[in-house]
């Protein structure tokens, strides 16, 4: 069964980049790669808000298992970290992750 894990992020006003500006070539053509070309993570769905203030991030796993070996990989743990950090100190509020079989 895939599982599917919502993130929404507020940001402080529309001058402030959303997180997004961290992700480089480098770690895309690895997502890419590892994970959205091997099935692994079936969908990705990047929306904002109307007044552009709100992201909110779907993202479709295959099964826990490919969710669970992201969340354990090296490069994707770095670059987790990295957006935290960005995002507490640009004071983006992350809400909580949702997540839910589908």
């Amino acid at each position: 069964m895939g599982i599917q894990v919502i993130r929404q992020f507020r940001r402080p006003s529309v001058e402030v980049p959303f997180h997004q500006v961290l992700m480089d070539s480098v770690y895309f053509e690895y997502m890419k790669s590892t994970y959205k070309e091997t099935g692994k993570l079936t969908s990705i769905d990047m929306r904002q808000s109307e007044d552009m203030m709100t992201l909110t991030a779907t993202y479709v796993w295959r099964d826990q298992e490919a969710y669970d070996e992201y969340l354990n990989d090296p490069t994707c743990v770095a670059y987790m970290n990295k957006v935290k950090n960005y995002n507490l100190d640009n004071n983006i509020i992350v809400e909580p992750k949702l997540i839910t079989e589908v």
